[in-house]
């Protein structure tokens, strides 16, 4: 009898999306401070190699002064700067509306799966945990006092 060996999962899409996902979400967790200046840098990186190929364009292409590009650029940015702030702004009451409409979904949820457990427990298990929530509160209180 020949019995084929098992064979390895796949790495679909799905799952190297949820690797990478994990991994983005433990570095996350673990070094937030390197993580910012990293992303901090790299968007600095983007936006002076952008500001300088619309400079050299604007100096050869349009042949322009260097000083003269240089405040194009330096305009342009700050004007694309304003309306993206200025559309940020339009979209922020929707946003924080959306934002508290997902909470509170949230909030009930979390409201009935507790109900829902602490119906369906035993009244010893009621017990047993309202003791250690009493011994949790006397021992902070203790730990306070002390």
């Amino acid at each position: 009898m020949t019995g084929t060996a098992p064979r390895p999962a796949s790495l679909t899409y799905q799952r190297i999306k949820k690797i990478l996902v994990i991994g983005a979400l433990g570095l996350c967790l673990l070094f937030p401070e390197l993580l910012w200046h990293k992303f901090v840098f790299i968007l600095h990186i983007l936006y002076e190699a952008a500001s300088f190929l619309l400079e050299e364009a604007l100096v050869h292409g349009l042949d322009m002064q260097k000083y003269y590009a240089q405040m194009t650029v330096f305009y342009f940015s700050w004007l694309l700067a304003i309306v993206l702030f200025a559309a940020f702004l339009r979209q922020l009451p929707h946003l924080i509306h959306s934002l508290k409409a997902r909470w509170l979904a949230l909030v009930w949820q979390i409201k009935f799966r507790l109900l829902s457990a602490w119906l369906g427990s035993s009244v010893w298990q009621k017990t047993k945990f309202i003791f250690f929530q009493l011994l949790l509160v006397v021992s902070g209180l203790l730990f306070l006092l002390a």
